[in-house]
């Protein structure tokens, strides 16, 4: 399957991006978005207070009225696992984003329209329209609001705790299970407990347990109600799954993680994601191209004159590090070093040299925005116009420069149209299975073809995706931040045909 925008068609598989419900692959059309903020309702005025000397009657009002705090701004709660922001209200018009169950807007006071939407459309922060009724609602007590108050967080690394499940993998309960209730459906339990564990989560914060989840209740369901009089496991996770949990927490002495997609997972039978550490460097006039990438485990950064009787090692070089260059390139023998921008050396072997442009394409006009993405070279260049403004190592697909090889990532010019903050992604193909639920900050540029975050990996800078260009974390979530479309605070996704250009080539 090939997520080509607006829908699933049959194809081989680029990056397959689809909401992962009951623990199968269901496809989705795509959600859509875009952002000028409400007015607020205006002040009430206070009730008189008892003790309170009055004025004279014939002294203004206005005068008479105490501080008050200003009244709760109205809002609106999504209750679906995609609430849809309208451009305007009425169902026939462009989808501008989406809400995630549980997310809150503010909204306007009363609806602006009834077209298809019983209870009425209403505006919400920063733009657009959404219809109450099966996807959203105004009820301030709403139970969404209790049984799902956590959002991802933007401002991490991840926005989610990640985990990859182990084997055997973990069955999806849907309320936490008692022990013979595991051994029922997990046969090795006790070895597994007792060999393995929940070992490398430990060192996170845990929560109280989910109040759905108390007393043997069920996980919540994205409007917020219990999974009354379901079944105790939905499904088991395929080997390589990978989940974002809302909540950890412990119960009778074993821990466990509220999944993003709403089921109770054993922790003892997944590995926590530990984010790469590796990030890009951000250009300047000062710090800007070439810059070179460090391939090498036993590279050094030398001081002194490599033509001179003195060279010497000054520290060791971290594997992957991104060093400012001079230009300036000598040969000695049959060794050859490359000056930095501040004066030192490096030897020119294994590294991967991002130089400055020679000649842009000629789309390119100043002040635009554009992503500019080498395949051989495994580097990713920001641009703004022609003036650099940050670089990194990226993978992209496997199959290299096979021109649509199953996991080749396309090359031409594109331009960003669906953003995500987390979205699912995976695959039924045969030998090629896989599941990885909330992919973090995902910009969909060419029907499959994403850039995103990769939480199950580390080996940015060698081809290894499917046809996606992988980031680290660090790198995505500032990318994500940086093009268009923008998705506003609260938002889970955008959607706009004219974003960033993405140009892809060898």
């Amino acid at each position: 399957m090939r997520w080509l925008g607006l829908g699933f068609v049959a194809g081989a598989s680029a990056c397959v991006g689809a909401l992962l419900l009951g623990g199968g692959l269901r496809p989705v059309e795509t959600l859509v978005l875009a952002a000028a903020p409400l007015p607020r309702p205006e002040a009430v005025a206070p009730v008189a207070q008892p003790g309170v000397s009055q004025a004279p009657a014939a002294q203004p009002a206005s005068t008479l009225l105490l501080p008050t705090s200003p009244a709760p701004e109205p809002m609106l709660v999504a209750t679906a696992r995609a609430t849809h922001i309208y451009d305007r209200p009425s169902f026939d018009s462009r989808r501008l984003g989406y809400l995630r169950a549980g997310q809150t807007v503010t909204r306007s006071v009363e609806a602006a329209g009834f077209e298809g939407c019983d209870a009425g459309f209403f505006e919400v922060a920063p733009q657009g329209y959404v219809c109450v009724g099966d996807w959203a609602s105004i009820d301030p007590e709403h139970p969404a609001l209790k049984a799902l108050p956590w959002r991802p967080d933007r401002q991490a690394v991840l926005p989610f705790h990640y985990g990859m499940s182990r084997f055997p993998t973990p069955p999806l309960y849907t309320r936490i299970p008692s022990y013979a209730e595991r051994a029922s459906q997990e046969p090795e339990l006790h070895y597994h407990v007792r060999h393995l564990g929940s070992s490398g989560w430990r060192q996170l914060a845990f929560d109280e347990v989910p109040a759905t989840l108390l007393s043997g209740g069920s996980a919540p369901t994205f409007d917020g109600n219990t999974q009354r009089g379901a079944a105790l496991v939905n499904a088991r996770a395929i080997p390589g799954s990978g989940f974002a949990f809302l909540s950890l927490f412990e119960m009778d002495g074993y821990q466990y993680g509220l999944s993003s997609d709403l089921a109770v997972l054993p922790l003892d039978r997944l590995t926590p994601v530990e984010p790469s550490r590796f990030r890009g460097l951000p250009l300047t006039e000062q710090t800007t191209l070439p810059v070179a990438f460090v391939r090498s485990k036993q590279a050094e950064l030398f001081t002194g004159d490599p033509r001179g009787p003195v060279l010497r090692v000054k520290r060791p070089l971290d594997f992957r590090e991104a060093i400012p260059l001079s230009g300036n390139r000598v040969q000695i023998g049959d060794a050859a070093y490359r000056e930095t921008r501040w004066g030192d050396w490096i030897r020119d072997r294994r590294l991967v040299v991002v130089e400055p442009l020679s000649r842009p394409p000629s789309w390119v006009e100043p002040g635009l925005a554009w992503l500019d993405i080498s395949i051989l070279n495994q580097t990713l260049v920001a641009y703004v116009g022609t003036d650099p403004v940050f670089v990194t190592l990226v993978s992209t697909g496997r199959d290299g420069l096979s021109v649509g090889g199953t996991h080749s990532t396309i090359q031409g010019s594109f331009l960003i149209h669906t953003k995500h903050v987390t979205w699912n992604m995976g695959s039924s193909g045969v030998g090629e299975a896989y599941d990885l639920r909330d992919v973090p900050y995902v910009q969909y540029f060419h029907e499959g073809f994403a850039l995103h975050a990769t939480y199950w990996h580390d080996a940015f800078g060698s081809p290894r995706s499917h046809g996606c260009v992988n980031l680290s974390p660090h790198d995505a979530r500032w990318l994500f931040e940086w093009t268009t479309p923008r998705v506003p605070d609260g938002w889970h996704g955008a959607f706009d045909l004219d974003g960033t250009r993405v140009y892809i080539h060898p």
